[in-house]
């Protein structure tokens, strides 16, 4: 399995540098939030306000994406009550952290609840990654300053490259000399 599929927009703003055909066909989905499943509930709903508010600001999430941001609740939800049941035990059990258990044999096993709650969390980061909700995820992802239409040929405000008659946006001349400006586009 290779990597994930680059958006078509990213591709142009890292310069293509593999020449692949750019693909004028891919679908980009109107951004809006999606209204919350029904079966959601406690922690995991209060987890899709929140998530759906941040990625509706950046215009960064459709209806389309219902069923994953859901399973990305659902995930942060798992994780809040194997927390809960682990802080449950461990005051249960003076001395105790909670982390693990005791067998039948006497045996300290790690508990059902840290497995359920390392488990969420692997699970929660990678679907956060998914929707640019890691810090690393973000250095790939370019939020949409508008929503772009299927049938506009060009970015609206954007000067034709000298080099491939690409379309790039335009350049601040009077942007300090160490931050990186609009045109700026050499690859990481």
């Amino acid at each position: 399995m290779g990597r994930k599929a680059k958006p078509s927009a990213l591709r142009a703003i890292d310069g293509n540098a593999g020449r692949r055909p750019v693909n004028k066909n891919e679908f980009r989905p109107v951004a809006e939030a999606p209204d919350c499943p029904r079966h959601l509930k406690g922690e995991a709903k209060k987890e899709w306000v929140r998530v759906c508010a941040e990625l509706a600001a950046y215009q960064m999430v459709s209806a389309m994406d219902r069923g994953a941001l859901a399973m990305l609740c659902t995930q942060w939800g798992r994780y809040v009550e194997a927390e809960d049941m682990i802080a449950a035990a461990a005051k249960a059990q003076p001395g105790s952290c909670g982390f693990s258990t005791v067998t039948s044999n006497g045996n300290a096993v790690h508990s059902i609840a840290l497995m359920a709650s390392n488990r969420a969390i692997e699970l929660y980061h990678k679907l956060c990654s998914d929707f640019g909700l890691t810090p690393s995820s973000r250095v790939n992802m370019a939020p949409a300053t508008t929503q772009l239409s299927l049938f506009a040929p060009t970015i609206v405000g954007a000067e034709p490259s000298p080099v491939s008659g690409a379309e790039t946006p335009p350049v601040d001349p009077n942007a300090p000399p160490n931050v990186k400006s609009l045109g700026n586009f050499s690859k990481r």
